[in-house]
């Protein structure tokens, strides 16, 4: 029996209904509309419910009443809330229940409020892993054994397992033992110790020291006011004033790539060379006092103008038609009378002295206005190079922007002229004369006047460490031992259980191959420098003077060259330990000839007791 409760609409919309199925109940395309309207049902459902005050109520049960059924396409709305109330469907693929509700409280995509940790979470109620994937492949996964999270990987022996790198790149919120920081200030890594504000160690050692760190070594004998050439054919180390081997490489250089290029009005070159090449000839950091090109081949006599040399510091590698080097320092100014080139190196003595800096390359300019030209331009040595070491530029009273009227203006000279000024000459010459940039791969011969000498700087890494406090070697039992009289030393010392062992000791064999053999071995000869050994009266006038054994270096020497090194220490005293037992063998050689000599001078002596 099935019994309804319904008014009168709700009876006559049942009444229409069941005459609709029972009208097409025959039909097979049987179609059922279910609303208060009448209208036909959708031309592709074959149940079509309509309603704007009502819904549709699908059957409910409890989790085990749908268990019992396995019908594919079924759907149910389940009421029991601890295994996910809601709306489920048996998906025949599966061969399971699936939700497609979620209950109040349950996990949604668009997020969640209001939840219970307890029962309510992400994850698995079984035996099984929690796996993340993207594109179909595992990210990482919450392993179901061990807890342990896997990225990028599926194993993880430890709590987190990383196939891959990680970066820690801020400081840590809070001082807590076991917390791991970037600092950005020592570019290091820091883990905690004991999670106070001060345990933060580096974690690259337990140790605070910094290794691998840069060093610097500057070995310096330099001598001012002497002579080096820049030439391939030079003699780096001549330092004669009238050093002619400046021919260069190359027999001349063109108009473009000479200073003296008097076959224009205007003219400016730039020379660069490398700070290697002023390294090679052992030039020192320091001033530089004069600079001479040397000319080759035919000269012409005429004179230059407004002539300018300049200098600069530069980290440029080659020059450029873009334009020349900017910010040089002017070092002389003059006129080139008739006839003031000679063949040979012409000299500049500078107005104002340059400081070459020791490690940048170096850039010279030479430029002139005249106002006039004559027919050929000097030429002087240089070397073929692998770089654009040379930039020249060369015209005639050029540089206005319109040379169409510039006739008379003049230019603004050959040191202001530049490489994208107008070149056609401004002078009313005929023809409209064009002038030429260019650059060419040499290095001009030029002979400096500077400190040279020897200067070797080092710089680079060695594996060192940096620390503030005491370094123990030995077994862990023995560094525990405490403080003085054992192993503990306190804050900058070291400590070693067994020995300390070095590998720069000198041998002292000398001593004794230079007393009884007069000479000293050529193998220790390196390691010995001009030792020579004291006399005794020596050795005790040194000591009056000076305070200190002549073979072991004293105050000044510590405080001038630094703490000595236990290697150094030893061998000293190694060495004076064998002077010494050379002392006491010569005193007891005197000594026993004092004895002859007070026994024969006995002897000599008449004896009642022999009746003379």
């Amino acid at each position: 029996m099935i019994r309804t409760t319904m008014n009168f609409a709700d009876r006559s919309l049942l009444l229409a209904t069941l005459s609709g199925i029972l009208f097409t109940a025959g039909s097979l395309n049987a179609q059922v509309a279910v609303n208060a309207t009448g209208a036909a049902p959708h031309a592709q459902a074959i149940l079509d419910i309509s309603s704007t005050t009502k819904g549709f109520l699908a059957p409910r049960m409890t989790a085990a009443q749908r268990g019992t059924l396995a019908t594919p396409g079924l759907i149910v709305y389940q009421t029991t809330p601890a295994s996910g109330e809601g709306y489920w469907y048996y998906d025949g693929a599966l061969a399971a229940w699936v939700p497609v509700s979620y209950g109040a409280g349950e996990w949604v995509p668009a997020g969640n409020a209001g939840i219970n940790p307890a029962t309510q979470y992400l994850g698995t109620t079984d035996a099984q892993d929690l796996v993340v994937r993207t594109n179909a492949v595992q990210r990482f996964a919450f392993l179901n054994g061990t807890g342990h999270l896997a990225v990028n990987t599926a194993a993880a022996p430890e709590r987190v397992g990383v196939d891959g790198a990680m970066i820690v790149d801020g400081a840590a919120a809070n001082n807590l033992q076991g917390n791991i920081q970037y600092n950005a200030a020592t570019g290091a890594h820091e883990g905690n110790i004991d999670g106070t504000a001060n345990g933060w160690y580096q974690l690259e050692n337990v140790f605070r020291e910094v290794p691998a760190q840069p060093y610097e070594i500057i070995t310096s004998l330099c001598t001012p006011n002497t002579y080096r050439t820049i030439a391939s054919t030079s003699t780096p180390l001549n330092n004669a004033s009238t050093a002619t081997n400046g021919n260069g490489n190359t027999t001349t250089t063109g108009t473009i790539e000479t200073p003296y290029g008097q076959l224009w009005e205007d003219n400016r070159t730039q020379f660069l060379y490398q700070a290697q090449d002023l390294i090679d000839r052992e030039i020192c950091p320091g001033d530089i006092t004069e600079l001479a090109f040397y000319v080759k081949g035919a000269i012409n006599s005429y004179n230059m103008q407004n002539a300018e040399l300049k200098m600069k510091n530069t980290t440029a590698v080659a020059l450029t038609t873009a334009g020349f080097e900017t910010g040089l320092t002017t070092v002389w100014t003059g006129n080139i009378g008739t006839g003031g080139l000679a063949a040979g190196w012409n000299n500049y003595v500078f107005n104002t002295p340059f400081t070459w800096n020791g490690t940048a390359n170096l850039v010279v300019e030479f430029c002139y206005n005249n106002s006039n030209w004559s027919g050929s331009s000097t030429q002087i040595g240089a070397d073929n190079v692998s770089y654009a070491g040379i930039l020249g530029l060369y015209c005639d009273a050029c540089g206005q922007p319109n040379y169409a009227s510039c006739v008379g203006l003049g230019s603004p000279g050959g040191c202001s002229i530049n490489t994208t000024d107008n070149l056609v000459t401004c002078d009313g010459t005929l023809p409209q004369w064009l002038g030429a940039i260019g650059t060419a791969n040499k290095r001009a011969c030029v002979r400096l006047r500077a400190e040279t000498g020897m200067v070797i700087v080092s710089l680079g890494s060695a594996d060192y460490l940096v620390s503030d406090l005491p370094l123990m070697i030995g077994s862990a039992a023995w560094a525990t031992l405490g403080g003085p009289p054992y192993s503990f030393k306190g804050p900058g010392t070291i400590s070693a259980e067994n020995s300390v062992w070095g590998g720069a000791v000198l041998l002292s064999d000398h001593v004794f191959d230079a007393y009884y053999d007069g000479a000293i071995r050529p193998e220790d000869a390196a390691n010995v420098g001009d030792y020579s050994r004291h006399s005794v009266s020596e050795m005790v006038n040194y000591v009056e003077r000076e305070r200190h054994l002549p073979t072991i270096d004293g105050r000044d020497a510590w405080q001038e060259r630094g703490l000595f090194s236990l290697d150094q220490l030893n061998t000293q005293l190694w060495v004076t330990v064998e002077e010494q037992a050379l002392y006491i063998k010569e005193l007891h050689e005197r000594m026993h000839l004092l004895e002859r000599h007070l026994v024969d001078r006995q002897l000599a002596q008449p004896s009642p007791l022999r009746g003379e």
